[in-house]
C-alpha cells in the first residue's frame, strides 16, 4: 500500500464500525488532501479562484479538570481554504470523544492541545476557540430549563462507572 493509498477517503473509518478510545489519542485525525477533489474538478491549488475558511463546531467536548471532575464545553475551529488538508468527519467525533477521560489543567491547555493537533494534520494554522455550555446558551439565545445547574460545583471525582 503506498502513502497515497493511505491519504484516500475510502481508507478512513467512515461507514466503519469504530471503537472509542479511553484517553486522548490524536492519532484518530485522518487527513484528506484537498487536492484530490480540485483535481477532479480542474482546480489548482497554488491559485485557487476563491478565498475563505473552515468553519467547523463541536459542541460537546468533555474532558476532566484537574479535580477530576468531568467537564463540557463547545469548541470552533477555524482554517484557510488553502490548508493543504482537510480532515474527515468522523475522526474528528473519535478524536474529541478521546478526551471524555483525560485530565486537563484548565480549558486553555485542552485548546493548546486542539490547536497543535488539528495544525499537525492540517499543515495549516487553526484557530480554536473554547465556549462553555452557558457562553453557548448565551450565544445560541437559548432559554435555560427551570433547575439548577449542577455543572459549576467545585468538587473532586476519582470513581468512575459506565
Amino acid at each position: 500500500m503506498t502513502v497515497e493509498d493511505l491519504i484516500l477517503p475510502q481508507n478512513s473509518e467512515l461507514g466503519k464500525s469504530s471503537d472509542y478510545d479511553a484517553t486522548y489519542n490524536p492519532g484518530r485525525l485522518f487527513a484528506i488532501p484537498r487536492q484530490l477533489k480540485r483535481d477532479e474538478i480542474g482546480v489548482d491549488g497554488a491559485h485557487l479562484p476563491f478565498y475563505g475558511y473552515d468553519c467547523w463546531n463541536h459542541y460537546e467536548v468533555s474532558w476532566l479538570n484537574e479535580k477530576g471532575k468531568p467537564m463540557v464545553a463547545v469548541v470552533e475551529m477555524y482554517y484557510d481554504c488553502r490548508s493543504p488538508n482537510i480532515i474527515e468527519s468522523k475522526s474528528l467525533k473519535l478524536y474529541f470523544n478521546s478526551f471524555n477521560n483525560t485530565c486537563f489543567h484548565t480549558p486553555e491547555a485542552l485548546c493548546a492541545t486542539i490547536q497543535k493537533d488539528l495544525e499537525k494534520v492540517l499543515l495549516s494554522p487553526v484557530l480554536v476557540k473554547l465556549f462553555s455550555m452557558e457562553e453557548a446558551n448565551q450565544r445560541a439565545q437559548l432559554q435555560l430549563p427551570d433547575g439548577e445547574c449542577l455543572d459549576g460545583l467545585d468538587i473532586s471525582c476519582d470513581t468512575y462507572m459506565v
